[in-house]
């Protein structure tokens, strides 16, 4: 489904180096996206500095192979991602590198992410719709949360009203049971209605 023009989108893009804004904000305006917010982080620490105090709809995560001076390597990547994810981050999130190993593209699934191979960086025609369906399956996956939530407090309200008009009913039964052997030996035996 595309967004509502209204829509806006909070990115946290880690990358050694920041990166021109116009080819996403093109894109994500493409798509109807019409204030996307952007904060640059230089590296994993800083990221997860930057994470302790903002929310953020989605992280892209861009290893720059046109810099020399990328420090991005792919186990700093899968460190930031356990970081984020044992830290409660469950934010979602899209990883551009250029080539990548059976067991590195498993960790990285492992921990929840998106990932687009190719060579163009924070060019590739991927990019934007790979964020959008990653961030509507998140927002999906967290109404599905909400919604089981609140199935479960639903349920656990009802079967304590069950629980109690349960009980409610036995008092009403041994109440009855109390007062009808109360009247019966309130009775006169026959004998001694006889006499009267």
């Amino acid at each position: 489904t595309p967004y509502r023009p209204t829509d806006s989108l909070r990115l946290l893009c880690v990358s050694s180096s920041e990166p021109s804004w116009i080819g996403i904000t093109i894109q994500l305006n493409y798509k109807q996206v019409s204030e996307p917010h952007y904060r640059w982080s230089s590296t994993p620490h800083e990221a997860l500095t930057i994470l302790r105090r903002e929310i953020f709809d989605a992280i892209l995560i861009v290893k720059d192979v046109n810099s020399e001076n990328d420090s991005l390597e792919v186990v700093n990547i899968l460190q930031l991602l356990e970081a984020m994810r044992t830290s409660g981050h469950d934010e979602p999130v899209v990883v551009v590198i250029n080539q990548l190993g059976d067991e590195e593209w498993a960790e990285m699934c492992q921990r929840g992410c998106d990932i687009i191979l190719s060579e163009r960086n924070w060019n590739t025609p991927a990019l934007v719709p790979s964020l959008l369906r990653s961030v509507k399956r998140n927002e999906l996956q967290r109404s599905n949360q909400r919604i089981e939530a609140a199935n479960r407090k639903l349920s656990v309200r009802e079967k304590t009203e069950t629980q109690t008009i349960f009980t409610h009913l036995q008092q009403i039964i041994h109440d009855r049971e109390l007062l009808q052997r109360e009247t019966h030996s309130s009775e006169f035996p026959e004998e001694v209605k006889d006499l009267y």
